[in-house]
């Protein structure tokens, strides 16, 4: 685990071309970002690009992963299916911002939470993958206790490695602490640009401190990225053959060697 049943064959193909010859992986992502809620209300209700399950107890234009974290809703409820065989969603919801202060009046125990609720559905999937937010705070930590493995992204901008410094205290933190079993996966370089020489040095820097750490993919500054993000749907369905959808296709197949190792 590192922070689906709906066949299409032209969906499909796009799945199969990251999973090649491999069994059909079952994979959920469990977001808990807040912004990538933007990203995917508007299809659920205009072109209905996520399939859901169809149970009347459950207000899908309303309930998210805050509703297993605050009200105890069994997490199976609130999973939705995808177009994209057996890829399978946790929506999100701006209400997460909420959700930290409702932590930290609960203390460390607030550290396991995400834990106990995934746990019953854990042995379903083959990888389940946790969105987290671009800060370091209660949802990050519970992400990180929760998760086999971390994979760290790293932009290639300034003062990127004064947040590869403070990502590295707090998962050395967290496996003294509360998950001595988390590893890191790999550091990510992400908006990469080759024509920059910030860009060149960063990366440069980052593979000669971490080496085999570092996936040798590199996710470049890519428009069609930004694209598909706006309108909610994977980059491999909305442009396939686009630089980003095969930078991830890479990172894809890195990511399943890593566990054949």
């Amino acid at each position: 685990m590192f922070a689906g049943k709906y066949l299409n064959p032209q969906n499909d193909f796009a799945f199969k071309r990251i999973f090649g010859q491999e069994k059909n992986k079952e994979i959920l992502i469990a977001m808990l970002n807040a912004v990538l809620k933007k990203s995917f209300h508007r299809p659920i209700q205009d072109v209905q690009f996520l399939k859901t399950i169809q149970d009347p107890e459950v207000n899908w234009k309303k309930q998210s992963i805050v509703d297993v974290l605050l009200q105890h809703v069994p997490i199976k409820k609130l999973i939705r299916y995808t177009p994209m065989k057996s890829l399978s969603i946790l929506p999100s919801s701006l209400q997460l911002a909420n959700v930290e202060g409702h932590m930290a009046s609960l203390g460390g125990i607030a550290f396991f939470q995400l834990k106990e609720v995934i746990a019953p559905i854990r042995d379903l999937y083959d990888f389940i993958l946790i969105d987290c937010p671009p800060s370091l705070g209660y949802l990050s930590m519970t992400a990180l206790t929760t998760c086999d493995s971390v994979i760290i992204p790293v932009q290639c901008e300034y003062f990127a490695m004064e947040a590869v410094a403070q990502i590295l205290a707090t998962i050395n933190h967290v496996q003294h602490e509360m998950n001595p079993e988390l590893k890191i996966e790999g550091f990510l370089l992400t908006m990469y640009d080759s024509r920059t020489r910030l860009a060149t040095e960063i990366s440069s820097e980052v593979r000669g401190l971490f080496k085999e750490n570092t996936f040798l993919v590199q996710i470049p500054r890519n428009i069609s990225l930004a694209e598909a993000s706006a309108k909610g749907m994977p980059i491999h369905l909305y442009r396939p053959a686009s630089a980003g959808a095969d930078a991830y296709l890479q990172l894809a197949k890195e990511v399943l060697d890593h566990g054949h190792a």
